[in-house]
């Protein structure tokens, strides 16, 4: 209703999780005239899924909220994390429980690779 009263002429909204568009435009109370869905570009013999409870040293990975800033629980997810990579061709997908948790550990295993290495710095500090 405000999008209306407004008198909105367009609107663009992209997403990977709005499919399907039409019960979207339906929780919106919105009509869109115009909709592009495309379906996903990734084959389903390119994914593989896994849950992984333990790290490359064989500590527990948990993100339980009261672990999520211990430096060890960081650490040996970093590492996995590194090994993963260095492993897996054509690169990871990782899901964190909350953005907090992962600035928390990009800050703890020192900022974003794009900061430290396109000549970009934060806070005053060096290369």
């Amino acid at each position: 209703r405000e999008l209306s009263f407004l008198k909105v002429r367009s609107i663009l909204i992209t997403s990977g999780t709005l499919a399907p568009l039409p019960s979207f435009s339906m929780e919106l109370g919105l009509n869109f005239p115009v909709q592009l869905e495309n379906n996903h570009v990734i084959q389903s013999d390119q994914i593989f899924v896994r849950v992984v409870g333990k790290g490359v040293s064989g500590k527990e990975l948990s993100s339980k909220f009261g672990r999520r800033d211990d430096p060890e629980y960081i650490s040996e997810l970093g590492s996995t994390l590194a090994s993963l990579c260095r492993n897996i061709p054509g690169g990871v997908l990782v899901f964190f429980p909350s953005y907090s948790a992962m600035n928390l550990a990009i800050e703890r295993w020192g900022g974003p690779a794009s900061e430290r290495f396109s000549g970009r710095q934060s806070g005053g500090g060096g290369r």
